[in-house]
């Protein structure tokens, strides 16, 4: 508490009070102390010259930078653009577009949505910023999108959300509209979205798919674990096929407000994450089979757990 984090170091801060800078992305610098960054969520490039550094207004989502000829390109992602910046009077000189701009459709319109944080109070950030490329950044977050403030939460993944509801860990949103208005509102401190705002959004969530099983698995050993899984009761709760429920379950954790039923999340793609439970108690999936023993008997075997991890992996 006491170092100072900043000594001998060149702070440049763009996000202010009242101006954010959410979702900054790729960062541009030379020689001669020019510097350019990408803020993604609000659509701005930062830029620093000589004698001045302004935020300018580019396309939907910048996403990278690349210098010529004192020019600074600027590659418009979800507008298949590019802006062209002049870096020795900071000026916008053009937007090129890469081809032909057809209308929108919902999910185009849902997936600017997403990652536009200036849905967000003086935007600071977007869906993109806690649910990253429509996943998760894997951390908890102590939001009041489930009334629970206070309990910090696993982000949960949306890839495949359209088939997992209710949503929220304790299953208080019935439908992906409530939601979606309950994040920008709470958690994001936004203004009420419009009608077309939610449907587009919801539409954009609908389109991920679902996430991917692990590529190399054991399919004799895995066909033993989907066995187990089902006489163990696990299929009570995450029920096929897509391995999860609408009810709510008191599984024996609690989070810090004495919350103890929770929403089961899918477990498509279990294989791939690093988090398990929603305070990312087990950082494996081992763990959560051997050591957590979530939901299974003390006296489950060395080839029993494995085989059961082994279908897991599967999802």
């Amino acid at each position: 508490p006491r170092h100072d984090l900043l000594e001998g170091s060149w702070l440049e801060q763009h996000g202010l009070v009242g101006s954010g800078a959410g979702d900054p992305g790729p960062v541009w610098s030379d020689s001669r102390g020019r510097l350019a960054v990408a803020l993604a969520g609000i659509s701005q490039v930062a830029v620093t010259g000589s004698s001045f550094a302004l935020k300018l207004p580019v396309g939907h989502r910048p996403a990278a930078l690349a210098e010529m000829n004192d020019r600074l390109f600027v590659a418009n992602m979800l507008e298949d653009s590019l802006t062209e910046i002049h870096l020795r009077t900071g000026a916008v000189e053009q937007t090129i577009s890469l081809g032909p701009a057809p209308p929108l459709s919902a999910v185009e319109r849902g997936e600017r949505l997403f990652f536009d944080a200036r849905l967000s109070h003086d935007g600071w950030m977007s869906c993109h910023s806690c649910h990253s490329e429509g996943h998760t950044m894997g951390l908890l977050a102590d939001t009041k999108g489930d009334g629970g403030y206070g309990a910090p939460k696993r982000i949960p993944s949306l890839l495949g959300t359209a088939a997992t509801g209710p949503w929220s860990w304790n299953g208080s949103s019935q439908s992906l509209q409530q939601q979606i208005r309950q994040s920008v509102r709470t958690t994001m401190h936004g203004r009420p979205l419009t009608d077309t705002q939610v449907h587009d959004l919801a539409a954009y969530l609908r389109s991920l798919p679902a996430p991917p099983a692990r590529s190399r698995v054991d399919r004799e050993l895995a066909g033993r674990g989907r066995v187990l899984f089902e006489r163990h009761g696990c299929a009570d709760c995450h029920r096929p096929p897509h391995y999860t429920s609408a009810a709510t379950y008191d599984v024996g954790l609690v989070d810090e407000l004495g919350q103890r039923r929770f929403n089961p999340p899918s477990l498509r793609g279990v294989g791939q994450r690093d988090r398990f439970f929603h305070d990312g108690r087990a950082t494996r999936l081992e763990d959560v089979i051997e050591k957590v023993r979530h939901q299974l008997p003390d006296d489950l075997s060395d080839d029993d757990a494995e085989a059961l991890r082994e279908f897991l992996k599967s999802l």
